[in-house]
């Protein structure tokens, strides 16, 4: 029995001991003073002893009795069946045996022993659905030996343990039997070691203790020629199962079934430790173990803390146990399983059998929960686990009807023990026994802690899925639950979220060392004067090229010098805002340079945002000018009032009479650069406010990082609204590199320019689309990849890519200028955002701003000298998101709150996780759920609603809207989608439209976003009559838009982006139409013809126009052919995909009758001289497919 009924510290063993030797009256009579049940006791004050099983039938030659399997047998049958190769319910133990050991007298102590219990003669049968034992009356015993003397001595031992190891897990036939196996090695003549391995149906812990005290009995008795002092068993484990059968069906649990019940209704999540795995779809249980010794002087100093406390060294040791897990996990709600002796009656001491039971104990742990708080919880969960033990587990599973999973073990995934049994003592006559380890490297269970009790103390023994952990991260585990320890000792008062996990050395390596980023760049540079010196050394380089224009950086930065000097005379210096809405042009980089040159600082504003959204901003920023294009400014509706308007086309004639030369400014690094409009949790974007200081920083990182000729050509395709393209526009302007300007990355291939881009730096989803497509060019050398998490599969297909060479995966948010981590990627490498850059501090802290040790999820906490300066007009936000640095000496030094979660590899590298809140990144933009909600909220058709990412497949999100309608109200997507599309940006309208008739909640009154996520509900109509195709191209068009789309059915009349379509989607659409029904259309058709009507129409068209077209004339047989377009995409694919068959278009007829094989031979030979297709090997010659 554990300590938790032995408060004085009295060894239990020894009270058994002493309780065996008292009379059945004296047993009676203890009872009842101690207040027991009575139930046990009959109406003469006599213990109900446990009588012999009658076996249901005896078989003759050999002689066997058949007895009903117990419950615990049953269990084990079918966890034995359930893996039959696996050795995880093996329970080996073996001893090293030095002296002169007599074989025949050892293996006469065995036959001893299997003679005098039962279940060490004991097979299992299935009949008729019931398992049950198979008693023989008699055992012919004979050990098992094997000879290793003539092995050399260096390499015996190693020969020995790989003996050990093969009969160690090598599986039992429990039809067969026996369900154990005895094996002894002969290393030299006086030199052994022997192993036993016994299976759980028949042997638990005290089991195996019982097994080796009776083993050296019968030898000794051997050895002296003396009668072995033992004495008779009262019952074997037959009549037990039997007793014990009769007493669960005769209702002696009904008391304690009620308390497990109650005790454990609402079966919480189950425990999800932090692994360096995912979990498999079925447990495997392969496992490992590791170990450390407690040191003498903390055991001490727990039994006296647990003492003070009124708890027992079981009680403290469970509760720091599920202190350790609470902080590991962040679970409130845990249960842990403890596997207890469950040999509380006298009779059954000496047995070997399987009587263990085990406990569930539940804990929870609410806010601010202290340490002797929890203690008290873990104590009072035991006592009334011990007092309802009787309940077998098996039972309390049937009970409780737990969802089974395969994957794991049902109720508790982690178990805690403290040796309650005893010690295995193996003792021979003129014989030197230790133990010799040996392990079937299984677990039972995700985790168990198991404490070893031994002369030179306590032992805590770990062992682990290794499907789930790796061996180290098992091993700060235990250091961690050692630090957690000793902690308590010194302050049981402390509360349970603010004990310490990590070492001092850990503390130091991941405060100290992995953030030693420091290096000198120079403090008097704004981000603008970095061009300007690469003007000096470089002024006839091209700069930026755009469609078929280009300036060299002399040029551009006379005409960024010209409008900052009329920006001066307009009022722009430091610290003044200036809007900027300009589609993407050469006026863009001139607009942005000009602002800077004035001292000023830029807010972007992208044109195809609302015209509401758009007034907010520049109202909010409160800037004086706004610098835009005489064709967007009607679309930005009313006049502002105190805010000049400059057109750069059409008022660059008066602009182009200032000055050349170099403004002076007067602005410096602590000034702002820029302003840029992130999403909203409120409903209303926050301005990012970025001194000249951060991008500095991120562009002096970037000249250590790419060499000059990977930024000859840098892609510029990242909307100024996005923080991407302060990378793209200033890093290739302070190397000399040219910035080339287009639209959307995914018009790359269609740039005149292509071949000249050597680096993109764009969105994981993007690169994407360009690697399906295959049309990354083949002068790309370099791809920079941030705003969404990186999977390995797209590294994989990006170096796929002849001329790329580097992969690099950035990470950072608006706050930290961009960038904070990098990691340059390899194929097969780990999943990574690397390490924090230059002057850069990355820490990931706990739910109370603790660190948190490797492979523990933590929040993001960036800090150093790329930190924004706060968001525009918001201190109170600004105060909450960024906060003091605790780890910092620096006067002043902050940190930013990122939201975003992440854990540490052990080689200090980062790996992003997820978001910690609502915010989500779709398609590259960070986006506020609650933004939305906000607005969507607002409709007058709703009483409630909330927003949800869903996954679309392959690895895209998707926004989903689940709206609650008011009474009698009429809504569509189209009218929803028009109340956000008037309010929001396109990236931020969801794609699909849900309506429930109340949103789920989780039991504390919050929308249950996950129950969201798995919900599909009623989809709400497009808001037009459904029209169906009339034509077959319109049938066609149909059938590719419900497969991209995901859609069941689409009218012709239904709008795309209606239906919740969008760029990338556009692009899939494009390519669906190429490879079915073999036409090209270009991907702005699908914008300016969005329904099936109208881009059949343009088809029909195309097709007309292909008609008048010349002919097709007879190609050149003596010249390679080049490959068609579906051609080279079904190329492409089979290289990719070499063993899908999918494309394979089998036809087979069945012939009866007379076949000529000849003449059907000469007859596809006719077809294939015919079609010289059939005659055609596609391949590769150099970069060209023919």
């Amino acid at each position: 029995m554990s300590e938790v009924n032995a408060p004085s510290k009295a060894n239990s063993i020894a009270l058994k001991q002493r309780l065996a030797g008292l009379s059945a009256n004296q047993r009676a009579l203890l009872l009842r003073r101690l207040g027991e049940d009575k139930s046990e006791v009959g109406s003469a004050g006599e213990w109900r002893a446990i009588p012999r099983a009658q076996p249901l039938r005896v078989e003759e030659h050999p002689r066997v009795a058949v007895y009903p399997a117990s419950r615990g047998q049953q269990r084990m049958w079918f966890l034995h069946h359930y893996a039959p190769g696996s050795p995880v319910y093996c329970v080996p133990s073996a001893f090293h045996l030095v002296g002169p050991l007599n074989v025949a007298w050892l293996e006469a102590a065995f036959s001893a022993v299997i003679q005098r219990h039962d279940m060490l003669r004991t097979t299992f049968a299935m009949e008729d659905g019931e398992l049950f034992q198979r008693v023989a009356a008699s055992s012919t015993f004979q050990l098992q030996q094997t000879n290793l003397e003539a092995i050399p001595a260096d390499t015996r031992k190693a020969s020995a343990e790989r003996c050990l190891a093969e009969e160690t897990c090598r599986p039992f036939d429990l039809a067969a039997g026996p369900p154990f196996r005895a094996v002894l090695i002969r290393l030299q003549p006086t030199e052994h070691v022997l192993l036993l391995v016994l299976h759980h149906i028949i042997s638990d812990g005290w089991s195996r203790s019982n097994f080796y005290r009776e083993l050296s009995t019968a030898y000794e008795a051997l050895a002296t020629g003396s009668p072995a002092a033992v004495r008779e068993l009262p019952i074997q484990f037959a009549d037990y199962s039997a007793w014990q059968e009769d007493w669960l069906e005769g209702g002696a649990l009904k008391t304690q079934t009620a308390y497990w019940k109650t005790k454990l209704a609402g079966e919480p999540e189950p425990l999800e430790l932090p692994s360096d795995r995912a979990r498999p779809a079925t447990e495997s249980f392969r496992g490992g173990r590791c170990s450390r010794r407690l040191d003498p002087q903390l055991t001490t100093a727990l039994k006296t803390r647990a003492q003070e406390e009124g708890a027992t060294l079981f009680m403290i040791l469970l509760a720091a146990f599920k202190t350790l897990l609470y902080r590991y996990t962040g679970h409130d709600d845990l249960i842990v399983g403890v596997p207890i002796a469950n040999r509380q009656r006298v009779e059954v001491e000496g047995l070997i059998g399987f009587f263990a039971n085990t406990l569930v104990m539940r804990t929870t742990f609410p806010t601010d929960l202290t340490f002797r708080e929890l203690l008290r919880r873990v104590k009072q969960t035991a006592v009334e686990a011990y007092a309802n033990q009787d309940m077998p587990f098996e039972r309390l599973v049937e009970l409780l009807h737990v969802r089974r999973d395969a994957s794991r073990t049902p109720l508790f995934q982690v178990s805690f023990a403290i040796q309650d049994y005893p010690a295995v003592n193996f003792r021979l006559p003129g014989i030197q026994t230790s133990p010799w380890f040996v392990t079937t490297r299984t677990s039972k269970f995700d985790f168990s802690l198991t404490m070893e009790r031994s002369a030179e103390g306590w032992t805590a023994a770990a062992e682990y899925s290794t499907d789930l952990f790796d061996a180290d991260r098992v091993e700060r585990m235990l250091d961690h639950w050692r630090v957690v320890l000793e902690s308590i000792v010194l302050n049981p008062a402390q509360r349970v979220s603010e004990i310490p996990l990590l070492t001092a050395a850990e503390r130091q390596q991941i405060l100290v060392e992995w953030n030693r980023t420091e290096r000198e760049y120079p403090l008097d540079k704004c981000v603008h004067h970095l061009f300007e010196e690469q003007v000096e050394r470089t002024p006839d380089a091209v700069a930026v090229v755009f469609e078929d224009q280009r300036l060299t950086y002399r040029e551009l930065n006379v005409r960024a010098n010209q409008l900052g000097h009329s920006l001066r005379s307009l009022g722009v210096g430091p610290e003044v805002l200036v809007g900027i809405c300009v589609e993407r042009s050469l006026e863009l980089l001139v607009g942005i340079l000009g602002i800077l040159k004035a001292g000023g600082a830029y807010v972007p504003l992208d044109p195809a945002y609302p015209a509401e959204r758009t007034r907010f901003v520049l109202e909010d920023a409160g800037g004086p000018v706004l610098l835009t294009l005489q064709q967007l400014r009607a679309d930005l509706g009313a006049e502002f009032p105190n805010c000049a308007i400059v057109c750069l086309d059409a008022d660059w004639e008066t602009i182009a009479k200032a000055p050349t030369e170099t403004p002076d400014s007067g602005v410096g690094p602590q000034n702002l650069a820029y302003v840029i409009y992130t999403s909203g949790s409120t409903g209303k974007p926050k301005g990012v406010a970025i001194e000249h200081h951060s991008p500095v920083t991120l562009v002096h990182w970037a000249q250590e990082i790419f060499p000059r000729d990977e930024c000859v050509g840098v892609l510029f395709g990242t909307s100024i609204c996005f923080d991407l393209s302060v990378f793209e526009m200033f890093v290739p302007l302070s190397r000399g590199g040219k910035i080339i300007l287009v639209e959307n990355t995914l018009q790359l291939p269609d740039l005149p320019v292509a071949g000249e881009v050597t680096l993109v730096n764009t969105v994981p989803s993007a690169i994407n689309e360009l690697m399906r497509r295959h049309v990354l060019p083949s002068s790309v050398r370099t791809v920079c990849l941030a705003g969404e998490r990186l999977v390995a599969e797209l590294v994989k297909q990006v170096y796929q890519s002849p001329s790329v060479r580097k992969v690099y995966d950035l990470y950072g948010p608006t706050e930290a200028a961009t960038y904070s981590t990098w990691a340059l990627r390899r194929v097969n490498g780990p999943r990574t955002i690397g390490r924090p850059f230059a002057n850069t501090q990355v820490y990931l802290l706990d739910q109370n701003e603790q660190p948190v040790p490797v492979g523990l999820p933590g929040q993001i906490y960036i800090g150093g000298d790329g930190l924004a300066r706060g968001y525009l007009n918001r201190p109170e936000l600004t105060a909450e998101k960024f906060i003091a640095d605790p780890f910092s000496s620096r006067p002043g030094a902050r940190l930013y709150k990122t939201g975003d979660v992440a854990r540490y590899f052990p080689d200090g590298n980062i790996e992003f996780i997820g978001r910690l809140d609502h915010q989500v990144k779709i398609r590259g933009f960070r986006i506020e759920l609650g933004e939305i909600e906000a607005v969507l909220c607002g409709h007058p058709d709703l009483a409630g609603c909330a927003v949800v990412t869903q996954n679309e497949g392959g690895g895209d999100k998707t926004l989903a809207a689940f709206v609650v309608g008011r009474e009698q109200a009429e809504m569509s997507i189209g009218t929803l989608r028009q109340w956000l599309v008037e309010k929001l940006p396109a990236h931020m309208i969801p794609s699909r439209f849900f309506v429930l008739p109340i949103l789920p909640l989780t039991p504390n009154g919050k929308v249950d976003r996950k129950a969201l996520e798995r919900l599909d509900g009623v989809e709400l109509a497009a808001g037009t009559d459904y029209v169906a195709p009339r034509n077959e191209l319109e049938s066609r068009l149909a059938e590719i838009w419900q497969t991209v789309l995901r859609r069941e059915r689409v009218g012709i009349d239904d709008n795309f982006f209606g239906l919740g379509g969008h760029s990338l989607l556009a692009v899939a659409i494009c390519s669906q139409i190429a490879r079915r029904l073999n036409v090209e259309v270009p991907m702005r058709s699908v914008f300016k013809h969005s329904t099936i009507a109208g881009m059949a129409k343009q088809m029909a068209f195309l097709g007309e126009q292909s008609q008048n077209s010349r002919p097709i004339e007879q190609a050149d047989r003596n010249q390679p052919l080049p490959m068609s377009f579906a051609q080279q995409g079904m190329w492409l694919l089979h290289q990719t995909l070499p063993d899908l068959a999918v494309y394979n278009q089998p036809v087979a007829f069945r012939l009866s009758g007379r076949v000529d094989r000849d003449r059907v031979r000469r007859a596809l030979q006719v077809i294939v001289e015919r079609h010289e297709v059939l005659r055609t090997a596609l391949v590769l010659q150099g970069e060209s497919l023919v």
